[in-house]
């Protein structure tokens, strides 16, 4: 990768449409660059991820204690679990029984969506917290 010079030379008079225009095409060289650099970044932490010992763990035994994080978190939080780097991401989407429970009650439906989708042909373990409301009381003639 060539870096992009941000040195120019104006000659002869005020700045007009065509410096403008030159420092426009010179921004989008230097975005052009800070893009690739960036995406070099990114693979370069994800290579030295895998030296990680946590990530050198067999995939079963990574699974497991996935499940063991699963079943005491929340849905919302288990996700954050899987933003962790790709290979948690990856394995986590890998093992179904990870996404075969969810709760109605604390659970955005796009959230939803994404666990049935990925659960796969697991079954789905659905915890429905129903309360009763003020409102509902009232009408049914029940005092709280």
């Amino acid at each position: 990768m060539t870096p992009v010079s941000t040195s120019r030379v104006v000659s002869g008079g005020a700045p007009g449409i065509t410096s403008i225009a030159s420092d426009e095409s010179a921004q989008a060289a230097i975005d052009a660059e800070l893009q690739c650099l960036t995406h070099s970044i990114i693979t370069l932490k994800s290579r030295r991820n895998e030296f990680c010992f946590i990530n050198k763990l067999p995939p079963e035994i990574a699974t497991n204690i996935f499940h063991r994080v699963r079943a005491g978190v929340s849905p919302r939080r288990w996700i954050m679990v899987t933003h962790v780097c790709r290979h948690w991401r990856r394995m986590a989407l890998e093992c179904p029984s990870l996404w075969g429970s969810v709760s109605l009650a604390r659970t955005r439906r796009q959230e939803l969506n994404a666990f049935m989708a990925r659960a796969k042909s697991t079954p789905l373990i659905v915890d429905i917290l129903m309360l009763k409301s003020r409102f509902f009381m009232r009408h049914k003639g029940i005092h709280a």
